[in-house]
């Protein structure tokens, strides 16, 4: 997500999962949450989406 917190990139994938996910994010010190208006948890290269940022996702889809 860029700093504003819109995602870069959504593209479909042969992983079966149940709703969306973070497949890459670039290592920060600074938790995460700082630099995507808290739609993404976690720090260093770990992320998540929060109920924040699934529900945006999920928008973004028409889902």
């Amino acid at each position: 997500m860029s700093p504003s917190g819109i995602p870069l990139k959504i593209e479909p994938n042969n992983k079966k999962v149940k709703s969306p996910i973070i497949s890459w994010v670039k290592y920060s010190a600074t938790p995460h949450s700082w630099n995507t208006r808290s739609r993404l948890t976690g720090t260093k290269n770990t992320a998540k989406l929060t109920s924040s940022g699934q529900k945006f996702v999920q928008l973004l889809l028409w889902e």
